[in-house]
């Protein structure tokens, strides 16, 4: 479920073109605001887009910011990272994760219909099956940003998260609300 190529330095590659870039995480590297032209953030609350051409990392549409910070608290994971983002690029060039991809719980929210979410630490070792246990998943795909098109996922695929997978981006339809799944099952409760 690849949109973005991660190496073993934590530096993720970003092609000529539109790449999902996973939101609220610290990131440096030779990537500028100049070597992108736009950038998108979805709203599964308004099943619409939000963003615009930029100039200098400043946006046209100042809706963006506040569709932000509507839904930031319920949508996004602990530390902000849970989503991910459409940039534009110019050019390829490199960015570096300098902050961590792995909130403290994997409880984000999903909204019915599309929703973009970044793969976390905690869902290394994990099948989509485990990930998406409390969601009834309509479809899954990954962007391949190197050739621009999607990739189809399914839950059925035996394939666990793999470390590289960490800081890659996905969209995932589901039918209703819902929140992902740490892979654990709740311990019984206590008798009377």
């Amino acid at each position: 479920m690849s949109s973005i190529a991660i190496a073993d330095n934590n530096a993720i590659r970003m092609y000529q073109g539109w790449n999902l870039v996973p939101v609220g995480i610290p990131v440096s590297g030779q990537c500028t605001i100049n070597d992108y032209s736009a950038m998108y953030l979805y709203s599964p609350l308004e099943n619409k887009y939000h963003g615009g051409q930029t100039t200098n990392g400043n946006f046209n549409d100042p809706s963006l910011g506040q569709i932000y910070s509507q839904y930031r608290d319920t949508y996004l994971t602990p530390g902000d990272s849970g989503t991910s983002a459409w940039f534009y690029f110019n050019n390829e060039c490199d960015l570096t994760i300098t902050g961590g991809i792995n909130p403290q719980k994997l409880d984000m929210k999903l909204f019915t219909g599309w929703n973009f979410i970044t793969i976390s630490g905690l869902m290394n070792g994990l099948k989509p099956s485990e990930i998406f246990q409390n969601c009834n998943v309509e479809k899954i795909y990954g962007w391949d940003a190197q050739n621009q098109q999607w990739k189809k996922g399914s839950l059925e695929n035996p394939t666990t998260v793999k470390i590289s997978d960490i800081g890659t981006s996905a969209i995932v339809k589901v039918s209703s609300e819902c929140t992902l799944s740490n892979g654990t099952a709740n311990p019984p409760q206590l008798p009377n």
